[in-house]
């Protein structure tokens, strides 16, 4: 008898402990997400404009930049810990700390990087192009968004262009200009910004190497011609570039710089090279 009074006494406890437990995690549970919505409130409610700012911080401005810098990091890092990954007040709080400082380099650069959006990240980076005119790595950083993220090789080939003819740039800004001016099948883009830094740059290594890009594309524009002439002819795009030999619209093809050899890509529709610049 004894013993079975401790049995149910046992498990009267163990009933106890596991409803206190579940008790316990619920409310924990559901601080957490009033802890989280009372943040992304919050944010919110504390983030005001930086023009209304400006204003209060009289000849501080540097260092409520500062502070806003580091609530940018630890919201991010906060964000980043509970796996939301959309930090919506992000860009706000960057914008704010640059128009602060708008000289403030770190902000644009590493801020730029840990945006959301490839958008946002653009926004920030045009808005330190206009801070620093002068420094070619802010039109570089968004031709590269341009080109790896939107696939937008025209935008992407302008900034790159951009970058090109500032100071301190190294060749393969110029270079890839060129080749993203030629995926967006601008290839006397491509040649005039190739040319350019032809002319301007004193390393004969690059001269050289810059001749064969330059020898490549004008081979490629010649022989795009010849296919629109063959195509008016003949009212079809060539099997091959060596029809264009059977039908006398060229006498030769063109030896090509690097190697390799020229081909018409019917799927593409472009003349294309077999060899890639080295």
């Amino acid at each position: 008898m004894i013993l079975e009074k401790k049995k149910i006494v046992i498990i009267f406890f163990v009933c106890i402990f596991f409803l206190l437990g579940g008790g316990v995690f619920l409310s924990a549970a559901r601080l957490d997400n009033l802890r989280k919505d009372y943040l992304d409130q919050a944010d919110s409610l504390y983030l005001p404009d930086g023009n209304y700012l400006e204003l209060l911080c009289l000849d501080h401005n540097g260092l409520v930049a500062d502070l806003f810098w580091i609530k940018g990091a630890i919201y991010f890092g906060n964000h980043y810990r509970r796996k939301g990954f959309n930090y919506p007040w992000l860009y706000h709080i960057l914008d704010l700390a640059t128009t602060l400082d708008p000289h403030y380099y770190d902000v644009y650069w590493y801020g730029s990087s840990i945006l959301p959006t490839v958008n946002q990240s653009n926004q920030l980076l045009k808005k330190g192009r206009k801070n620093f005119p002068l420094d070619w790595k802010y039109p570089e950083m968004i031709g590269f968004n341009y080109h790896f993220y939107l696939k937008d090789y025209l935008k992407a080939a302008r900034y790159y262009e951009i970058a090109s003819s500032l100071p301190g740039h190294p060749p393969y800004v110029p270079s890839l200009s060129g080749r993203f001016y030629q995926k967006a099948r601008e290839i006397d883009s491509a040649i005039r910004v190739l040319k350019n830094f032809h002319t301007t740059t004193d390393r004969e290594d690059l001269k050289k190497d810059f001749s064969k890009r330059i020898k490549q594309l004008l081979d490629i524009k010649m022989l795009t011609d010849k296919v629109e002439l063959f195509k008016t002819k003949w009212g079809r795009p060539p099997g091959s570039l060596k029809e264009l030999l059977k039908k006398g619209v060229v006498f030769e093809l063109p030896e090509e710089p690097y190697g390799g050899y020229y081909i018409w890509d019917s799927d593409d529709k472009r003349v294309l090279s077999s060899a890639s610049p080295k």
